[in-house]
């Protein structure tokens, strides 16, 4: 939990800005400053800052904890059906590419066989309003190399997750679906993985 609500502060301190400055900047820039005219002990703390940012940066800015869960029987997801979750990862929208934690997310899948993430940026005090609406994250049932439960760690809350661990045409990259309904997770844990084996074996054949 407290590992969590770091996370949180910590990617609000960096996505946040005046102007064009985030205010992780801002307040580094201060401490530093601060630590040469005051006390050598705020140049320290800088130090830390910068550390804990990094880890926090590396870790995607959210602790997930591999966890099992044993959900009941659920409906098999169809085509073009929604399942509202808790997205994380890296998402895209008209070539800008963006990394976001904890958005209201819709997974849908086409008939066509690709899968899509489509998560919603809300106005917010000081966040970038070029960031704010509709972002994407698109994948195929084989781009998909391991699903993984777990439980997600943001701020003050925890919920069950999924790790997707993805390699796309783009490169490799990790996605985070979170709600607090196993059958929503499971749902799609079964759609992505029947289809991912489904398509490896017609490829081997």
């Amino acid at each position: 939990m407290v590992k969590g609500l770091v996370f949180w502060l910590l990617y609000n301190l960096w996505r946040r800005r005046v102007g064009w400055i985030p205010f992780g900047a801002a307040l580094l820039a201060i401490m530093v400053a601060a630590g040469i005219i005051v006390s050598p002990i705020l140049l320290v703390l800088s130090l830390l800052f910068v550390i804990a940012s990094y880890w926090a940066y590396r870790s995607g800015f959210l602790h997930f904890q591999p966890e099992q869960f044993s959900p009941e029987e659920v409906a098999p997801l169809g085509p073009e059906e929604k399942v509202f979750v808790r997205a994380s990862g890296p998402f895209e929208v008209e070539r800008k590419r963006g990394y976001f934690v904890d958005l209201a997310a819709v997974f849908e899948g086409f008939c066509t066989g690709e899968k899509v993430v489509m998560a919603y940026v809300p106005p917010s005090p000081f966040w970038p309003k070029g960031e704010v609406g509709m972002w994407y994250f698109f994948f195929w049932p084989e781009d998909v190399r391991k699903v993984e439960w777990g439980r997600i760690f943001f701020g003050l809350h925890s919920l069950p997750a999924l790790r997707l661990t993805c390699q796309t045409a783009k490169g490799p990259s990790v996605l985070f679906l979170a709600s607090g309904e196993l059958s929503r997770l499971e749902r799609i844990r079964q759609f992505v993985t029947a289809e991912s084996a489904r398509r490896q074996n017609a490829v081997s054949r």
